[in-house]
């Protein structure tokens, strides 16, 4: 007799307890060093929206792609950074497959490895490895 108040209590328990919103830890940090992190970083970081205009473009993506400018005006287009198709093409692959995608690519320069990563809301963050650096 005692035995099923305490199992209905633990299943309402459990039922209200997995019900909860689960909240993630807070990181710690500020998104103001996030961003210095990611403009000095020694590789090159561009984040393109879902509607493929520039977010972020931090100087050694600029310097790799030949662009004249590091800091998005009004969300440039991608097509303002970089005409390549393979590029265009590596962004669009992720997003459809939700997966990291990887490019050897010759880019104005320079070869290079490029790593798109998808987000699910169709932002995706490209990564520019140069080759001589990796050799």
């Amino acid at each position: 007799m005692i035995a099923l108040p305490a199992l209905l209590v633990g299943l309402l328990l459990g039922w209200w307890l997995a019900r909860q919103r689960v909240r993630p830890p807070p990181l710690g940090l500020q998104a103001g060093q996030l961003m210095r992190w990611l403009h000095e970083a020694p590789f090159g970081w561009i984040i393109v929206d879902s509607d493929d205009r520039v977010h972020l473009l931090n100087q050694r993506a600029g310097r790799m792609l030949r662009c004249e400018w590091t800091i998005p005006h009004q969300s440039e287009p991608l097509v303002a950074i970089s005409a390549a198709p393979e590029l265009h093409e590596l962004v669009g692959i992720a997003r459809r497959r939700l997966t990291t995608q990887r490019l050897q690519w010759h880019g104005e320069e320079q070869d290079m490895e490029v790593f798109a990563l998808p987000a699910a809301s169709g932002w995706v963050s490209l990564v520019l490895l140069s080759r001589r650096s990796l050799e």
